[in-house]
């Protein structure tokens, strides 16, 4: 009797489980540019469910402020996919990391989050002024080299003709 006591308790009790399923795709992006300048490219935010989800987003790391976004927030319908553009500016050559965070919440129960991790190598670019990639400065280094050279030569040539 004891038992049956437990059970039917326990099956009042139990409340049903509902599991909300989220996909984004990729997942992972490593994005290289020069400094200054612009990277970017899009994420396929997926609603599999059967109920729509409101979409919202964050984005954190270092990425924060440079980041911008063509959805911030939205809704999907059931079986439905959006690309949401991005792109990231940064001024200075380095290595920045973050993430765009993506929640789905749907109407009633427990939502779901994915993040997308994203690193960008941002590498010094160069001034380019001249048609074979070389700069002022590398022309006046050059040119310096080659005088002291001319020189080099001119005192080997008397200093032979001396002796």
């Amino acid at each position: 009797m004891k038992k049956i006591f437990v059970l039917i308790a326990l099956l009042l009790l139990a409340q049903p489980l509902f599991a909300l399923s989220a996909s984004i795709q990729p997942p992972r992006f490593i994005l290289r540019g020069e400094a200054p300048g612009t990277v970017g490219s899009s994420i396929n935010v997926i609603n599999p469910n059967n109920e729509s989800v409101t979409i919202g987003t964050d984005i954190v790391g270092d990425i924060e402020n440079m980041t911008v976004l063509s959805d911030n927030q939205f809704i999907l319908e059931s079986n439905e996919t959006r690309t949401v553009n991005f792109t990231i500016d940064f001024v200075k050559e380095g290595n920045y990391t973050g993430e765009i965070l993506f929640f789905f919440t749907p109407e009633e129960g427990q939502g779901a989050a994915l993040s997308a991790q994203i690193a960008v190598l941002a590498e010094a670019g160069e001034a380019q002024d001249g048609v074979d990639g070389t700069t002022a400065e590398d022309n006046w280094v050059m040119t310096g080299a080659l005088l002291v050279l001319a020189f080099v030569i001119l005192a080997l040539i008397y200093w032979g003709m001396r002796k």
